[in-house]
């Protein structure tokens, strides 16, 4: 009771620190940049710590973090973490875009302290010199454990660019950075998917096996002074800093930081004659990081992480004592697969809902990258202390990068397999739920077969899975037909859901580009449709569902009105005797109340993409007629089912 009282007086502050008020109009800020800056498609994207803005009503509470997306250019890419930035611009808040079943970017970045978001170009924005009189002044406002992430970070960063002066490129360079430091800024999309399509992504995480790959030697070295020497204090004391100091250098992702106080808690066990990894130092661990941010719960690592290695607790052994071979290689080689099937056999749930694809090639792709992770891991401490013996160092990259493109081959292969990837595969969190209690009474009936109990548990779950699955389906179905309003600032679209196989999407383009629909394919219209949607004309559409003619479309459930730049100014709809639905987006010239006469909406749908001036025009209409209206910069995207 004391941990539920504890954790409730921990979430709530936490849910009270996230929430900011921001000012709209555009001031100066100084902010410092806390991560490196990761190059997309346009912009270079960086987590900031707010120091200062320039207002005598200023809202903002001491060190904040905002994430800046700066236009890529020359001065752009050349930002660094560490660096001092002072921009003339205005936060936003974090608004979700609220389309169906897609990924709550705002959420994530709410859970990870970022509580706004600016967009600057150029000549908005200008670096400080950190040789100046204003950077040191800055600087001693940053907390003294930002000072230490800082320091940690520009390290790794001086450390990573020490790389690539060696003569380390290409995809050796960033897949290196990633698995040995865990700076991902470097990763290129092919890359990812790379190892998303073989199951593998999880080598370029850094977790327990990282860890544990790099402790080996000193457990080695130094496991009987750990436990039997008067010194056994200080081995333990450099073994801690060793952790944590790795930790820190790779930013404290949050699986390393679980397998970090798992090692310390094995480490003190050591010294006091105890066992090392147990459930219950999992629970302690997991207590800990709740406690010190409740918000990591939903980190999807970290539900990753702690499934993985409460499957690798439980399972592992039991797994491994299904075979015994005479020969040391070979019981090595399977109590390796035993560790990966007890740790997917626990996340295949996790990873089915999230991820939806199944890797049948992850058992055994995981097995020849960690051995192949055992050279690239150790020549991260070779190099560091040899990097300025050049005749040491350069074979050694050379190596390295050798490894790597073995590696990637071997990935190559795997994703060439036959059903090497199965799915797509739709959950909800009910049968999520369903999968886990199943797995927990079929290892409770294997542990003990003689008991009736577990049997009997094992199939009321698996006849619940059933049913929780049948039921999930038939909610789907029976919402058509479905209206949905996307918020997609690129395409505002409207898209009818007649049945799985008859829909049709209403854009204001006049010809429809996919790739602005590539997230919601992936998410929403695999769940729901048989094949992509029907395509509107601009002027003229019927058939026996619909009819679409100069920004109407009527259905037999409702009367939709579409106001785009596509349409004419001195459209009329004053004869309608009833409009359900209209959705306001940018570009429209005409005056919206010559176009509905006395006409009066049920609902106004006002899109992300109208401009500040449109989107206060028509907010102050709806609230001076009274019509009742959905705001999309504020609330995402609408879905209706009739």
């Amino acid at each position: 009771s004391l941990w539920v009282v504890l954790g409730f007086v921990v979430g709530s502050f936490s849910t009270w620190r996230a929430e900011c008020k921001f000012p709209e109009a555009k001031q100066g800020y100084q902010v410092l940049l806390l991560t490196q800056p990761r190059e997309t498609e346009k912009t270079v994207r960086a987590e900031a710590l707010v120091l200062t803005r320039f207002s005598e009503d200023s809202l903002w509470r001491p060190a904040e973090k905002v994430q800046l997306s700066v236009w890529k250019d020359t001065a752009s890419l050349d930002l660094s973490v560490g660096d001092m930035l002072f921009f003339y611009s205005s936060i936003s808040p974090l608004r979700p875009s609220g389309n169906p079943y897609e990924f709550d970017y705002a959420a994530y970045l709410k859970r990870s302290g970022i509580v706004g978001q600016t967009m600057l170009f150029q000549n908005q924005w200008k670096v400080i010199p950190e040789n100046s009189r204003e950077y040191a002044i800055l600087y001693q406002s940053v907390s003294w454990s930002d000072r230490a992430r800082l320091f940690f970070l520009r390290l790794r960063q001086d450390l990573v660019n020490q790389l690539r002066e060696d003569g380390l490129q290409g995809e050796a360079f960033s897949v290196y950075a990633a698995l040995a430091m865990g700076e991902k800024a470097f990763l290129s999309s092919e890359t990812e998917e790379l190892y998303s399509r073989t199951g593998t992504t999880h080598v370029l995480a850094l977790s327990g096996m990282h860890l544990g790959i790099l402790m080996f030697v000193f457990y080695y070295a130094f496991s009987h002074g750990l436990k039997y020497t008067r010194w056994k204090w200080l081995f333990g004391f450099l073994a801690f800093v060793l952790i944590w100091a790795y930790t820190l250098l790779a930013g404290m992702p949050v699986s390393l930081v679980r397998a970090s106080i798992m090692y310390s808690f094995s480490i003190y066990g050591m010294m006091i004659h105890r066992r090392g990894f147990t459930l219950n130092i999992l629970f302690w661990t997991a207590s800990l990081m709740l406690l010190a941010d409740p918000d990591t719960l939903y980190d999807v690592g970290f539900q990753l992480s702690f499934a993985a290695m409460s499957g690798i607790l439980v399972l592992q052994k039991r797994i491994e004592t299904l075979f015994r071979f005479r020969w040391m290689v070979l019981q090595n080689l399977w109590s390796g697969i035993a560790v990966s099937l007890a740790a997917q056999v626990a996340t295949f749930p996790l990873v089915v809902y999230y991820f939806h694809y199944v890797a049948t090639t992850s058992v055994w792709a995981t097995l020849i990258l960690s051995f192949l992770s055992l050279f690239l891991l150790y020549a991260l401490p070779v190099y560091l202390l040899c990097f300025s013996v050049k005749w040491i160092a350069l074979p050694l990259l050379q190596g390295i990068s050798l490894l790597i493109e073995s590696q990637h081959r071997v990935l190559h292969w795997f994703s060439t397999w036959p059903n090497a990837v199965l799915g797509p595969y739709y959950i909800s969190w009910s049968e999520v739920i369903f999968i886990y209690l199943g797995l927990i009474a079929g290892i409770t009936f294997l542990i003990f077969r003689r008991k009736l109990l577990p049997a009997l548990a094992l199939m009321v779950f698996i006849f619940g899975f059933i049913l929780v699955h049948e039921w999930e389906r038939r909610k789907m179905t029976q919402s058509f037909p479905l209206l949905v309003f996307y918020n997609n600032y690129r395409a505002p679209s409207v898209h009818i859901i007649f049945s799985r196989n008859q829909n049709y999407l209403l854009q204001t383009h006049k010809c429809v580009d996919w790739r602005n629909y590539a997230y919601i394919k992936g998410t929403f219209w695999d769940r729901f449709t048989e094949d992509y949607p029907v395509v509107l004309s601009q002027k003229s559409y019927s058939d026996n569902y619909l009819i679409n003619e100069n920004g109407l479309l009527f259905t037999r459930n409702f009367c939709l009105g579409f106001l785009h730049g596509e349409i004419p100014e001195n459209v009329c709809w004053g004869s309608l005797k009833r409009l359900d639905y209209l959705f306001l987006s940018r570009g429209f010239q005409g005056d919206l109340e010559h176009v509905l006469q006395q006409l009066s909406p049920e609902m106004v749908v006002l899109d992300a993409s109208l401009t500040d001036s449109e989107y206060k025009k028509y907010l102050h209409l709806c609230v001076r007629k009274q019509w009742i209206y959905h705001d999309m910069r504020r609330k995402g995207a609408l879905k209706v089912a009739f």
